[in-house]
């Protein structure tokens, strides 16, 4: 016979078994129902075996639900034979992913402050909001505007726009996610330099730190640029660049920024047209410093006047594609993280000389386009496949303007497709859509009055099914900035201006600005 000790033991014995067969279904219970609410919550299953935790994978909607309801067969399955039986029965409705935020910038002579404060707009995923938002007081009439906002999780919501005005001085506004603040004449222009957009803002992809470059008002021979920079909460002191090609102070014009778009990365490339000297440059930041200094014309004298420079980097490679017009070609150089590349063979584009450029790299791949407004009132694009740029194509011969940059081109967040939209007639833009490599779609119109000197694309940096693809906006021959949605396959001028009296067009005096959503 067994013992009262041994008994004891026994029952311990059989109350932790029957203890063991409750706990595992309802442990695994868990584990689904936890499984589940992610599914649910962000459309993302993440598997994790044995300690090793594999790259989420975003589900289609219509698989949510399959995907859980397996997930809950799996776990719930007991481990051992037991006597106890439940059911459970879970339905998902899947939560979409919210459409994208964006902002426009724009100069306005409404408000308080008139033309001496930049407007604000935020795009809700369909709409323009209204009323704009007035910002603090320039000091005097904005001309240009640039804006961007931070790639880094924890700071998504920060955006800086940064303003130039009709007294030389830069403005800089920092938005944290709840209220604006400005440092007014956070730097100056050299003189004349207001006529262009002499300056840039862009953030490093990695660090969340911010940059301004301007074209400086300097007569110090080693000062040809000036920057600062944002760290999330204050501004650096001035800081300078040297133009290694010259020894005596140089006045710069137009200037372009662009931030590295590989993860881990702080790079940002810098094209600027030295105005004094008809020269095209090229530095790199690499997070600390300016370097890698590199001219890339010294005969640009026919075409400096028009923004006639580009800056794009490869999306997969991360290598920066430089692009500038040089008479009636377009002329080309690589940087590839370490070194400069050779110049690529000109492309021929027109008799006259190539006035306004404008750059754009695919979301998904190593694909550029390139677009062209030339002397000829002639519009051109060239295609870059990842190895060399394929032959121009003319889309038209009577653009309305060749003093403005009356066209612009951007990729759509899906790989391979794009939107080139365009003025050249009264009282309507015109748009068509191009599939790489090589497939140009017919040429569609939609209306807005009069011509429109000023057209700005900027792509949707994720897809969601249903969202906008492009913003963008056009300044019209009456002053007036209407915004641009590109759905896909219909190009909508929205029926309401954001201002009908910007009261110039001598400047594209607006941006807009998508914000990096992680949800």
């Amino acid at each position: 016979m067994l013992s009262s000790k041994n008994k004891s033991r026994g029952n311990l014995i059989v109350v932790l078994f029957l203890l063991f067969r409750m706990i595992v279904p309802i442990a695994n219970s868990l584990m689904a129902y936890t499984a589940v609410q992610h599914i649910a919550r962000t459309g993302r299953l993440c598997l994790n075996l044995q300690g090793t935790r594999f790259k989420e994978k975003l589900l289609p909607a219509k698989w949510r639900t399959v995907t859980a309801s397996l997930l809950i067969l799996l776990f719930t399955v007991p481990l051992v034979y037991s006597s106890i039986s439940y059911s459970a029965h879970v339905t998902i409705a899947p939560q979409l992913r919210p459409f994208a935020s964006a902002s426009i910038d724009y100069r306005s002579n409404t408000g308080a402050n008139l033309l001496n404060s930049p407007k604000d707009r935020t795009w809700n995923g369909s709409a323009w909001s209204d009323p704009e938002i007035e910002l603090a007081s320039a000091g005097s009439g904005v001309l240009w505007l640039r804006s961007a906002y931070c790639p880094i999780q924890s700071r998504a919501t920060e955006k800086i726009i940064v303003t130039l005005s009709v007294d030389d001085y830069l403005d800089a506004y920092v938005w944290n996610g709840s209220s604006w603040s400005v440092t007014n004449n956070i730097g100056q222009v050299n003189s004349g330099a207001s006529t262009y957009q002499s300056f840039d803002v862009a953030y490093e992809k990695a660090s969340g730190e911010a940059i301004i470059v301007y074209a400086l008002l300097s007569s110090d021979g080693t000062r040809d640029l000036a920057y600062k920079t944002w760290n999330g909460s204050t501004w650096s002191n001035e800081a300078y660049i040297n133009d290694l090609g010259h020894s005596s102070a140089v006045n710069y014009r137009w200037v372009e920024l662009e931030p590295n778009p590989i993860n881990g990365s702080n790079e940002i490339a810098l094209i600027a047209i030295d105005q004094s000297n008809a020269d095209c440059n090229g530095w790199i930041w690499n997070g600390n410093d300016w370097g890698n200094f590199q001219e890339l014309e010294s005969s640009m004298s026919a075409v400096r006047d028009c923004e006639c420079i580009g800056v794009a980097y490869e999306q997969n490679s991360g290598h920066a594609m430089f692009a500038w017009c040089y008479t009636g070609f377009v002329e080309s150089r690589k940087w590839n993280n370490t070194a400069w590349e050779n110049e690529l063979p000109a492309i021929s584009i027109s008799t006259l000389n190539n006035r306004w450029l404008s750059l754009k790299a695919d979301p998904s791949s190593n694909f550029l386009m390139v677009v062209t407004i030339d002397g000829q009132s002639d519009l051109n694009t060239v295609f870059w496949n990842g190895s060399s740029w394929d032959s121009p194509v003319e889309h038209d011969d009577g653009i309305t303007h060749t003093d403005r940059r009356c066209a612009d081109f951007d990729w759509e967040p899906l790989s391979g497709k794009g939107l080139l939209v365009w003025s050249t007639a009264q009282d309507s833009v015109s748009y068509k859509t191009f599939t790489a490599p090589a497939t140009w779609g017919n040429e569609a119109t939609s209306s807005n009055p009069v011509a429109h000197p000023w057209i700005q694309l900027k792509r949707n940096p994720r897809y969601v099914a249903g969202d906008v693809k492009i913003l963008g906006a056009t300044l019209n021959g009456n002053q007036d900035i209407f915004g641009l949605r590109w759905d896909g396959s219909v190009l909508t001028i929205e029926t309401t201006a954001l201002t009908s009296d910007a009261s110039t067009i001598a400047y594209e005096c607006f941006d807009i600005t998508f914000q990096i959503r992680y949800s």
